[in-house]
């Protein structure tokens, strides 16, 4: 056997060896792009994950008039944060309301790297308004009654308190989220205060905004809501 055939069968006997750990699983695979590393769980789901074509009517508590929003178009995407070594990805989801005169326009959902028990939600929600400003409504994972600063358009954030009844509209909902979202700077005169209350698979279900001696409530009345 000559020089060139020895090296060509430890070529074929190489191949064959890689090809054989690659099916082994010698090989580890790579990360699925299609899979973030930190998804919303399925309390998180609960409160906030609604599909197209789910509706909320909600009642100005001050003229009583009823206002209809309905969630009429909704996508998925997956993030990424950080760098290097501490870099990963997360998933988002935006939820698209129709006009409606409850002055919400959409939710921006966003599964976040806190460790926290499973029935507590991982998962912020930014709300738009109809002029496109947004707060941060819920936000589980931080400590009830601590002010903590997001920054100068999410302002600062209370995780106020969990109610484990709540009535709303001649209604009693059960596991509820309160908290509250403040501009920048809470010791000014012209802070205004966001209170958002969040039932398990029913969503926002009472909200009010307050302004020196103005403000104004909407309570949910009723709903139809679709979730996975």
């Amino acid at each position: 056997m000559d020089i060139k055939t020895r090296v060509l069968l430890l070529i074929g006997f190489l191949a064959l060896t890689i090809f054989g750990a690659c099916h082994q699983g010698g090989v580890t695979p790579g990360p699925d792009p299609s899979k973030p590393d930190y998804d919303f769980s399925q309390s998180s789901k609960d409160y906030l994950y609604f599909l197209p074509n789910s509706y909320w009517v909600y009642q100005n508590d001050s003229t009583l008039n009823a206002y209809s929003v309905k969630l009429f178009s909704a996508h998925e995407e997956i993030r990424q944060s950080g760098a290097g070594a501490s870099q990963y990805t997360y998933n988002a989801y935006w939820m698209y309301y129709s006009n409606n005169d409850a002055g919400l326009l959409k939710g921006e959902l966003f599964s976040t790297n806190f460790s926290v028990p499973d029935d507590v939600p991982n998962t912020e929600e930014r709300i738009y308004f109809d002029d496109n400003h947004y707060k941060i409504a819920f936000a589980p994972m931080y400590p009830f009654g601590q002010r903590i600063l997001l920054g100068g358009e999410e302002g600062t954030f209370i995780n106020k308190e969990f109610l484990d009844v709540m009535p709303v509209s001649d209604k009693v909902y059960d596991s509820v989220y309160h908290s509250i979202s403040e501009d920048y700077t809470a010791a000014a005169p012209d802070t205004v205060f966001y209170h958002f209350y969040f039932a398990k698979h029913y969503g926002l279900i009472k909200y009010s905004i307050l302004h020196k001696n103005n403000a104004v409530s909407f309570s949910l009345l009723e709903s139809n809501v679709l979730q996975e």
